[in-house]
């Protein structure tokens, strides 16, 4: 039994190494993408500072609905629908839920980046 926690510790040590690398390659994309599309939300006239705090939200969340943004936000029903669209017309975020009611926006890229290698055993 002498040696065998060295093989599982040089095992374990391996797992930390692969998982990190992977984490620094997945981070590096997100600040990219997000680099990229504040770049576009900055060509928004009037509506950018809405439109940004509605990204920064899609930043901490991914997934939202309007009720959802209206009420973390402080802003009204509105408004919030319509940074959304401007954020949907620039293929930053999606209408992910096919409703026409209650519908469930997404931030598709950002999401994909997260669930990169995540798939069950």
């Amino acid at each position: 039994m002498d040696g065998a926690y060295e093989v599982w510790f040089e095992f374990f040590l391996q797992g930390v190494l692969e998982i990190a690398g992977e984490t620094t390659e997945s981070l590096q994309q997100i600040i990219t993408l997000f680099e990229k599309d504040r770049a576009k939300i900055g060509k928004l006239k009037r509506a950018k500072p809405t439109a940004l705090r509605v990204y920064e939200h899609f930043q901490r969340r991914g997934m939202a609905t309007i009720l959802q943004f209206s009420g973390a936000l402080k802003i009204s029903q509105p408004t919030a629908t319509a940074a959304v669209q401007h954020l949907i017309d620039l293929h930053i975020v999606s209408e992910s839920s096919g409703k026409k009611r209650d519908r469930i926006f997404s931030y598709d890229a950002y999401l994909n980046i997260l669930r990169t290698d995540t798939e069950p055993l």
